[in-house]
This record gives structure tokens, C-alpha cells and sequence, in this order.
């Protein structure tokens, strides 16, 4: 059992801390646990969903005032906040007292709210929440000079959907500790009151604790990736030191005899330095049938967080896209916005970096009898984007990119003149510069955006926006 008044990090999460939190923390210096407290309002919730109020302080004997960042507030309420660290941003400080509460204010469903990393933004009312993530994404576009847009209805997720979840580890003397890291900690949380999880991925992991402790050896720290399909829980341990050939006999053995673990569909070990996993344990078929076509998926796949927001953009491109026309996928994983355009008889080019994702994708479209009608290839888009002579006799194109973007390949695509481009990102920013790097010059059009809400109470927002060239009449 997981000994509750306990927090336990990974050693590894504890020595790559600095750089864990490097990014947009550059120079973040902490201050001392005595400085002074600062009372002031919240005006708005920031892009990590913190609250931030304006107040005079002083550090290093100068006065000066300063943006206060300040988690679980909402505006309008009067806080006094304790300083922790300051960077050119502002003050990051914590709540020490509510003295006066928003009426939008609500009880976080969650009992992790507040320690656990995730769902910032759970002491919202649904309608504060579903307007501070609207108009985020709207104020994202505005900022890039993206004024009238034709929204279509977004898509709100709900609790217990969450398909896919990566956990942190510890094996110690007394126990298995396996849950989400802290908000700004590398310490674990237990996550059993989780209210984002598929009921399917929770059951798991109290039998998954149980497994690790006798599987794993004192000392053992890591993650574990889980990715709920169609025959049940496709689980791949993520390990910070290489685990012995011995000891991955004892783990599948362990794993075979636990009743407890009859829901997963594989069990694998991706090592560290490795790009191959080694399967454990695979009583079920590792299949998803949700992207059009039945895929035997390669272990840690990504996926889209929810089956439903999946859905929701599948259909969406779907319905735009005409029959017989020629589509091109770049970062198309294992399919997931493409494989069920093939019924359609569309010609398919599906470009990616991951090997295996697009193996698995490809060996899908050839067992479905679609094979001649697409074309697979494994490329790096950052460092080898698509030159327009490539692009030519393409209809659309869907661009589904990490959440840096894809500012080389947008540059080839402006260039090459596509009548259509959908773009899905979970990053309100660099999507409204990418959007904005179309629409220069009145190239493109955009015909459309849609929130689609799959990290319920997070601030992480995904949208899909439509474009099509301002000189084409073409109509899907």
C-alpha cells in the first residue's frame, strides 16, 4: 500500500529538475522563505492558469511593482500571496489567504487539486472555464492580427475520458509508489480521487503498485505510459536506469500471474537510449479501430488524449475533404486524422518521424486493401520540410504538429499553394502564428475554427482551424 503521508520523486526527476523547469522560467530566482507577504487582486488568469494581480514590492531594497503570479485564484478576488521566486515575468507566489472569493469560485472536484501538476483550473464554475479557455484562444489569434473569425461549435470534454496518461514511479522497501508528479515539484501524488481518468485506467493502477513492487527492485525509478484500446490497457514501462534481462523475466512472470492485470492488453520496456520496446506481455491484440481503420499500434503511441475529442476532429476534416481527392498527412502518427479517409478513395502521402507509428499505420492501410492508393514515408519535417515541387497535384493537407508548430514546413506550404489546409494544434500560439503566416498577403482564407476541449480542466486547448486558398473556388 502506498503510504499516504508520504511524497516520493525519482532520482532522476529530482537531478534534472533545473532543466525540467527551464523553459519559461529562465532566470527564476527564488527568494527568501521570510520575505514579506503582498495582499492584492486578481485581475485575469495567465496561460498557465495561474491568477495575476499587480503589486508594489520590494526585493533587493528596491521597490517596484510587479505582475504576481498567484495558483488557485480567480479575478476579482483579494488574496495575500507568499513571494517564492521572481524572473523577468513576475513574482510566482502561493495562496495563503482568500479574503474575498470570486462567485465564480467552486470546490475542486479533485482531492490532488493544488499539489498534483495537472488540471489547473478545476476551482472554476463550467462557465468561467469554458470562457477563460475561449478566450484565451481568441485573444491568441487577435494578438497575431487574426481579427474576424467564424467559430464553430466547440467541443466540450467531460471527466473520466482520459484515455492516455504517463505516471511517475518509485520502488522503495515498503512499497510501489506510482502516480503524477506535483505542481512545480518532482514529488509524486497519489492520484486515486483523479477525476480526468478513464474509470478503465484507474482500476489499473492500484494491481499496477502491487506488480511493481515485487517486479521491480529497490531503488527502481521511472515512468509508466498508458494507452487505453480497444482490447484493454497497453502499458509501456519508461525506466531511468536499464533493467537486467533477469530481472524482465521476473516482471513478466509477475505480470502473467496477476489476476488483478487481466484488463492489459501488453505489457512492454522501452529502455533508456532505446527506440525499440521489448513486449513482456501481450494477452490481447494492441488494436485501435477509432481512427477509420483497424491499427495494430506500436507501444507508447501517441494518441489524441480522448476518444471523443478524436472523433470530433476526425469528423470534422471528414467532412471537408472529397472523394478521390489527393490528401497529404504531415505528423501523421499512427493514422489518427487520415486512415479513415481511405474508404473515401482518397490518394493518401502520410509523413512522419516515428518509424513505428507509421509502420503501424501503413501495415493497417495494406491489411485493409488500401495499399495502392497511399504512400508512407519517414521524414523529419523541422530539418527536411516538404519543398513545394514536392507538393504538387495535392488537394489538402492536414498538419498536425508538435506544439512548437511547423513554421519551415508553413513557409514550403504558403509557397506551394494548396487549395486546403487544416491545421490541428494543442497551442493556442504558435497555431495562431502558423494561421498567421498563411493568411499573409490574403493567401489563404480562414473558413473556420474549433475548440475541442479533450484536457478537461488544464489549460492545454486544442482547436482545428480550416483554410482554404483565397483564389480557389474549389468546394469539398
Amino acid at each position: 500500500m502506498r503510504p499516504h503521508s508520504r511524497h516520493w520523486r525519482t532520482k532522476k526527476q529530482a537531478g534534472l529538475k533545473k532543466k525540467h523547469h527551464q523553459a519559461g522560467r529562465e532566470n527564476l530566482k527564488k527568494l527568501p522563505r521570510n520575505s514579506p507577504p503582498v495582499t492584492l487582486e486578481i485581475t485575469h488568469i495567465g496561460g498557465r492558469g495561474d491568477g495575476v494581480g499587480q503589486a508594489e514590492y520590494s526585493i533587493d531594497y528596491t521597490p517596484k511593482s510587479y505582475p504576481v503570479f498567484v495558483p488557485e485564484t480567480l479575478p476579482g478576488e483579494v488574496v495575500i500571496a507568499q513571494p517564492v521566486a521572481v524572473n523577468a515575468q513576475g513574482i510566482r507566489a502561493s495562496l495563503t489567504e482568500l479574503q474575498k472569493a470570486s462567485p465564480e469560485r467552486r470546490d475542486a472536484p479533485c482531492p490532488a487539486f493544488g499539489k498534483c501538476g495537472g488540471c489547473q483550473l478545476q476551482h472554476l464554475s463550467q462557465k468561467s472555464y469554458q470562457s477563460w479557455k475561449t478566450g484565451f484562444l481568441e485573444k491568441c489569434l487577435m494578438d497575431a492580427g487574426i481579427g474576424l473569425v467564424n467559430w464553430l461549435p466547440p467541443f466540450w470534454g467531460e471527466e473520466n475520458t482520459r484515455r492516455r496518461a504517463t505516471f511517475s514511479y518509485r520502488r522503495t522497501r515498503e512499497a510501489a509508489i506510482l502516480g503524477f508528479l506535483g505542481r512545480q515539484t518532482h514529488f509524486i501524488e497519489p492520484v486515486e480521487g483523479c477525476v480526468i481518468l478513464h474509470p478503465q485506467i484507474k482500476a489499473l493502477l492500484a494491481p499496477l503498485e502491487s506488480w511493481a513492487f515485487v517486479g521491480l527492485q529497490n531503488g527502481d525509478t521511472g515512468r509508466l505510459h498508458i494507452n487505453l484500446l480497444a482490447e484493454g490497457a497497453d502499458i509501456t514501462l519508461l525506466p531511468d536506469d536499464e533493467i537486467a534481462g533477469d530481472q524482465q523475466t521476473v516482471m513478466a512472470s509477475t505480470a502473467a500471474k496477476a489476476d488483478r492485470l487481466h484488463a492489459i492488453a501488453r505489457l512492454s520496456l522501452l529502455q533508456p537510449g532505446s527506440s525499440e520496446a521489448i513486449t513482456l506481455l501481450a494477452p490481447k491484440q494492441a488494436q485501435l479501430s477509432s481512427f477509420g481503420l483497424p491499427v495494430i499500434l506500436p507501444p507508447a503511441v501517441f494518441l489524441q488524449a480522448s476518444a471523443e475529442g478524436e472523433q470530433v476532429m476526425r469528423s470534422l476534416i471528414a467532412s471537408k475533404i472529397a472523394d478521390n481527392s489527393h490528401v497529404l498527412d504531415l505528423f501523421c502518427g499512427a493514422g489518427t486524422l487520415s486512415a479513415g479517409l481511405l474508404p473515401k478513395r482518397v490518394h493518401l502521402h502520410a509523413i512522419d518521424i516515428d518509424g513505428p507509428a507509421i509502420s503501424a499505420f501503413e501495415s493497417a492501410a495494406h491489411q485493409a486493401g488500401f495499399g495502392q492508393q497511399a504512400r508512407f514515408e519517414r521524414r523529419n519535417l523541422f530539418a527536411a520540410p516538404l519543398l513545394p515541387a514536392e507538393l504538387k497535384q495535392i488537394d489538402s493537407v492536414i498538419l498536425d504538429p508538435p506544439r512548437q508548430g511547423a513554421d519551415a514546413q508553413i513557409d514550403q506550404l504558403r509557397h506551394a499553394r494548396i487549395s486546403q489546409i487544416f491545421m490541428v494544434s494543442c497551442n493556442p500560439r504558435t497555431l495562431a502564428r502558423d494561421l498567421a503566416s498563411l493568411m499573409a498577403d490574403n493567401l489563404y482564407a480562414l473558413e473556420s475554427v474549433t475548440l475541442v476541449d479533450q484536457f478537461v480542466y488544464s489549460t492545454h486547448i486544442e482547436a482545428v482551424a480550416c483554410l482554404r486558398l483565397a483564389d480557389s473556388d474549389n468546394s469539398p
